[in-house]
């Protein structure tokens, strides 16, 4: 096969998501121009591999693609939109989060019509995504205030997302506490979470002690079941080994109730 079916292929398993297909074609063809443009690609002409991938939202080529040494981070397609505009466009946070780690990347180049990736951001009212990006660190240019094509906050007035414009505008006034907050509020799930398991285990002792099944005893244990269905599987699989011992068996499955209620409190 030659180069340019080979440039199909890896195409194709970009837009799949198919790392292994993706990874074999570039190591048994290393002359391979990893920067290549498909022209009539998706949603725009002229895209490389890397406005694919994080179109999809495939970090595992996205990261593939960055560690290359021939890889050009921020080349922009027949709209003006590099790999991080299109991952903004698209809401990529897997993808958003690699390009934003990488020095390289160009996270203010506007598009061919002079929108910036921000204001574009903002348009599709996702505050999760913005968050990452202001926790990021890096340097975030609004061009000129009250500019729809370049200005966030404004974007996101007029297309009628007031969280987004509430972040923007008090990034704008103190960024370096905004920033501060937005990391803090990423960290405090992870500590909620701590306390989570802790407190769901100090319940399992107690049911484990509970010798009597008095009516009092079945309401709780309800109640219990109730919380514990909207645990996270890994939690709940905690639970049911705190509960059953270690046979696998007994770990739940569809129906966490009755895995529980099988248990050996008597």
């Amino acid at each position: 096969m030659n180069n340019s079916g080979w440039l199909i292929q890896m195409y194709g398993a970009a837009r799949k998501g198919t790392l292994e297909t993706f990874k074999r074609i570039l190591e048994d063809n290393p002359s391979l121009d990893v920067n290549w443009r498909h022209p009539s690609s998706q949603p725009h002409g002229d895209q490389t591999f890397l406005h694919i991938a994080s179109h999809q939202d495939n970090p595992a080529i996205v990261r593939l693609l960055l560690a290359h040494p021939r890889i050009d981070v921020n080349p922009k397609d027949d709209h003006g939109w590099t790999p991080f505009f299109t991952a903004c466009n698209e809401n990529s946070l897997a993808s958003l989060k690699l390009l934003l780690e990488d020095p390289r990347t160009k996270i203010n180049e506007l598009s061919h019509d002079g929108f910036s990736p921000l204001v574009v951001l903002s348009a599709g009212h996702n505050v999760f995504v913005s968050q990452w990006i202001i926790a990021s660190g890096r340097d975030l240019d609004f061009g000129q205030e009250g500019d729809m094509e370049t200005d966030p906050e404004v974007a996101a007035r007029v297309f009628n997302s007031p969280r987004v414009e509430a972040l923007w505008l008090k990034f704008k006034k103190n960024p370096e506490l905004t920033r501060y907050e937005v990391r803090l509020g990423f960290e405090i799930p992870e500590a909620l979470a701590a306390g989570v398991f802790l407190l769901v285990v100090l319940l399992c002792d107690g049911l484990l002690r509970a010798k009597e099944t008095t009516g009092a005893d079945q309401v709780n244990m309800k109640r219990f079941f109730a919380i514990a269905q909207r645990l996270p599987m890994e939690l709940q699989m905690v639970l049911c080994l705190r509960l059953h011992g270690s046979t696998r068996t007994n770990i739940p499955g569809k129906d966490f109730s009755s895995a529980l209620i099988m248990s050996r409190i008597k």
